[in-house]
């Protein structure tokens, strides 16, 4: 899997190169994530505005990632998906486990709001 990642200080944009998004490329894409989890501790974004296809299961390898990094207090959201991938995500009913964002400055936008978010409610415990 070709990608490309560009690294901030509170988060990972991941930018799938390939066009398919397919079975093959779960596991790349599953080590890639449980690294950042593991190492890192940084929310992610995953830009696909190259995917062009995508399978059911790199869909459900996504939403995994989701919940996993969501339950542990980071972000992991979704931007700049191709209509013919984002109609894959609505007729799969899929869209809505996610955090999507149209484009990438909003899903910056979204992720530093749900850090704000998160500092404000541990301030209340």
């Amino acid at each position: 899997m070709e990608i490309k990642i560009d690294t901030k200080e509170k988060f990972e944009v991941i930018t799938p190169l390939n066009a398919t998004f397919d079975d093959n490329i779960t596991s790349d894409f599953n080590e890639l994530c449980a690294t950042i989890f593991e190492k890192e501790k940084k929310s992610i974004i995953v830009k696909l505005n190259h995917v062009e296809s995508i399978s059911l299961k790199a869909i459900e390898t996504l939403q995994l990632h989701h919940q996993k990094f969501y339950e542990n207090n980071l972000s992991f959201v979704i931007c700049e998906l191709q209509s013919n991938v984002l109609k894959h995500f609505k007729d799969e009913d899929f869209i809505d486990g996610f955090n999507y964002a149209p484009s990438e400055s909003e899903a910056w936008d979204l992720v530093q709001m749900e850090e704000i978010e998160r500092e404000l409610f541990s301030d209340d415990e």
